[in-house]
């Protein structure tokens, strides 16, 4: 069962911030904090999304997606 939690987004650099919920737990392990953003929020929160370097994550099953990462490259 998924972990659903309200959160609140902004970007540094951009001007809006947004309130959505979000899953605590995407079934994968990461070093670091992630946030996997759909497209359409993450351009209304102003991310750079064409300078962000994509990278590959095993999901639960043995999925595999893709993800844009945060820090711009």
């Amino acid at each position: 069962m998924a972990i659903r939690v309200r959160v609140n987004l902004s970007f540094i650099e951009g001007t809006a911030a947004i309130t959505t919920a979000a899953v605590a737990n995407a079934g994968y392990e990461s070093l670091v904090p992630e946030a996997v953003l759909p497209k359409p929020l993450a351009a209304k929160l102003g991310l750079p999304i064409k300078r962000m370097r994509s990278a590959t994550r095993m999901i639960a099953r043995g999925k595999r997606i893709t993800v844009r990462l945060a820090v711009p490259t």
